[in-house]
């Protein structure tokens, strides 16, 4: 038998340092030699042979108008209106002979105590009939970036606002190497020092989360798998201590009090949110499983802050908090829609039938009318994001896996979930 090749003998990181070195190569054919007297140039603004009529520099003050061009035509509301708010914009595009953008990577470096991160902003590319750049020159454009930012100190790559229900962008920077970098990982990572992390990456979006990968790595190692039981656990007491009873008093508006606070108070909170997530978690699991798909509960930590803004306002959103996700990461939820829709569309199902037995409970008198109220509350909030018709954000919530899974069945529990308004409403209105 022949020797085994060598290629198929060596790591994957050990084939990554193997590979050629675009911008080392590229920067040996753009420097100038050294008869020629001239002077080198910084790799601010270098022609790379390996991309053709493409160029690479650093972001100026006047390639600004020409990214938030592209920002309109890829970015939908309020993204291209967000991308506004940058202060003092940085990072590197990619440029065609007649000093078109056609790429644009921003970037920034945060120091936090020992620690200096890359943050990988925005990303923003041509689309399909305007030139796009080619996959070999996003690569070479990708390593000049890394190399920059390694040189400016940094020894961690992040990535901000990943959706993962948003399957491309989410499984691109998974084929990049990019992990998710779980808030309890950050926590054990930084300790006291987290929230000036949280609050200094991008974090727009309520369902997205942070992705990290080390320079010196071409993979990061992969969350922990888990349920995510303690995450919920968690998630479950803040909403039903904290965030129910701020917003069943009126929040601000309503003059916030510490009765709201009281034992009896904060039971009731806990006990209406514990009996709808867990009746939703078990419903949504139980399906999922007979799809052969594995759920765990995710922390949406922008979310829970979002939902603390809402309750100081008097409105309360529990599905701000978190959602259940695929176990597996490279899960494709824009192709398979079947298992996943069904999985939330049994949770929204839980829920409303939940309200119904406690507006039932109510009208009948059966017994614990205050426990029953507090379940019949909570449902009925939870319904603005199970099953009102929005588009947009509203997307990414329950309402949006049902619709695109099961439209006539969204619109049922629209119509479940109005007439159920309805009866509560009189109800209060008649108690």
């Amino acid at each position: 038998m022949g020797a085994e090749p060598r290629s198929s003998t060596l790591t994957p990181l050990q084939r990554a340092r193997e590979r050629p070195n675009h911008v080392a190569e590229a920067r040996a054919r753009s420097a100038p030699s050294p008869a020629s007297g001239r002077r080198s140039t910084p790799t601010d603004d270098i022609t790379f042979a390996a991309l053709g009529e493409l160029r690479i520099r650093r972001l100026q003050p006047d390639d600004w108008p020409a990214v938030l061009a592209l920002a309109d035509q890829l970015l939908g509301f309020p993204f291209d209106r967000l991308i506004r708010c940058t202060r003092a914009p940085e990072g590197w595009v990619l440029v065609d002979r007649e000093a078109r953008v056609v790429f644009v990577q921003l970037t920034r470096v945060v120091t936090l105590g020992p620690e200096r991160l890359g943050v990988m902003g925005w990303t923003l590319a041509a689309p399909r009939g305007e030139r796009p750049a080619p996959g070999r020159a996003i690569q070479v454009f990708f390593d000049e970036v890394h190399a920059a930012l390694r040189r400016a100190g940094c020894q961690r790559l992040v990535v901000g606002d990943s959706d993962a229900y948003r399957s491309p962008s989410w499984r691109l920077a998974h084929a990049g190497g990019y992990r998710r970098w779980t808030p309890a990982q950050q926590l054990r990572r930084f300790g006291w020092r987290w929230p000036a992390l949280f609050w200094r990456l991008p974090h727009f979006g309520v369902r997205t989360f942070v992705l990290q990968r080390p320079l010196d790595t071409e993979v990061a190692p992969s969350a922990p798998a888990s349920r995510g039981l303690g995450a919920a656990c968690c998630v479950t007491l803040f909403v039903g201590a904290v965030l129910f009873p701020l917003a069943a008093s009126g929040g601000l508006w309503g003059g916030i009090s510490l009765s709201a606070w009281r034992a009896p108070a904060l039971l009731l909170g806990v006990g209406a949110a514990a009996v709808h997530m867990s009746s939703r978690a078990l419903a949504q699991g139980l399906v999922a499983r007979r799809h052969g798909l594995a759920l765990e509960f995710r922390v949406w930590d922008s979310g829970l802050v979002a939902a603390t803004m809402c309750a100081l306002a008097g409105v309360f959103f529990p599905a701000l908090g978190g959602a259940p996700y695929a176990r597996d990461e490279r899960y494709d939820y824009s192709n398979d829609r079947d298992a996943f829709g069904s999985a939330r569309a049994a949770g929204v199902f839980t829920s409303l039938l939940l309200s119904a037995l406690a507006l039932v409970s109510l009208r009948a008198q059966l017994g614990a009318p205050e426990f029953a109220s507090a379940v019949l509350l909570y449902g009925l909030w939870s319904g603005l994001s199970d099953t009102l018709p929005l588009g947009g954000p509203w997307s990414a919530l329950a309402v949006g896996a049902v619709r695109r899974r099961h439209p006539l069945l969204a619109a049922m529990f629209f119509v479940a979930w109005c007439a159920l308004l309805v009866f509560g409403s009189s109800l209060a209105l008649l108690g």
